[in-house]
């Protein structure tokens, strides 16, 4: 083969290279990327997407479309969206369709949500129902709370006595929308004493977030190892941070461990479960 000197190979290949980068990038600078598609709300939402029914449904609303508006988030609202669920039941209801309303407002109640429970109340009221409407919201107080707690405490004895508690609490919305509840308690106190007593109490909901409440302590103390029966009963405070934890304040007696003042807080077991896990 022949080949070129290199005074003239350097010369025919910058004559080829340079017109092929340059074409290269025009190329690149002239010819822009087509923009995507707008998103298909409606498609999108009619497949189970929650956020693009949300979106249609904010749309639809901008638009003065209150029927198809309502049908978005009634649509996100069937996908377990519970907000969704509020906002197509009140948008139903403030343009005078009660019956239209209640279906989603009751997927919110049955999610134990205490603004879909005052809604649905509202709408009750409406219809004039007063007491299926006063019912839903002394229910709505109780709701958004720990089915099960892990109560850690401290009792402060009047007699000297001091020591350290642990409750599992029981508190289902079928027993009174959670204002009776139940439970398994166990105390180590100094002297050698110690209680395990099961309780049944009762709380009164002033608010969403503030229950004073009372119980009953009935099981077995064990002072220098010898078992005693015990019986006892507490009233206190309860501060409620939804349905993750309380923190609470007490007044009680017990045959076995005498009179005290407690502090307690109660988390819901699963968070309690979780911060057990990461301490080992």
């Amino acid at each position: 083969m022949l080949a070129l000197p290199p005074s003239l190979a350097r010369p025919v290949l910058v004559r080829w290279l340079c017109p092929l980068l340059l074409g290269a990038l025009s190329a690149c600078v002239t010819v822009p990327r087509p923009p995507p598609p707008p998103p298909d709300l409606q498609a999108e939402c009619d497949a189970g997407r929650v956020s693009s029914c949300q979106v249609l449904g904010g749309q639809r609303m901008g638009e003065g479309n209150v029927v198809d508006a309502a049908d978005a988030f009634a649509k996100a609202c069937n996908q377990g969206d519970v907000a969704s669920c509020i906002t197509a039941g009140r948008i139903r209801m403030e343009h005078g369709d009660l019956d239209g309303a209640e279906p989603p407002l009751r997927q919110g109640v049955d999610a134990e949500n205490e603004e879909a429970t005052l809604a649905l109340a509202d709408l009750r009221a409406a219809r004039g129902d007063t007491a299926e409407a006063e019912h839903l919201r002394w229910a709505a107080l109780a709701v958004e709370k720990s089915l099960v707690e892990a109560v850690l405490g401290a009792r402060l004895g009047l007699g000297g006595e001091t020591g350290m508690m642990f409750d599992i609490h029981v508190q289902p919305m079928a027993f009174l929308a959670r204002r009776i509840n139940l439970g398994l308690n166990m105390t180590a106190m100094t002297h050698l004493k110690s209680e395990l007593n099961s309780y049944v109490g009762y709380q009164h909901f002033l608010t969403s977030w503030a229950a004073p409440y009372a119980r009953m302590f009935l099981g077995s103390g064990w002072h220098d190892n010898r078992p005693e029966f015990n019986v006892g009963g507490e009233v206190g405070m309860k501060l409620i941070l939804g349905e993750l934890a309380h923190i609470g304040v007490a007044f009680g007696t017990t045959s076995v461990g005498g009179s005290y003042f407690g502090i307690q807080l109660g988390l819901d077991w699963k968070l309690a479960l979780a911060i057990a896990l990461q301490v080992h």
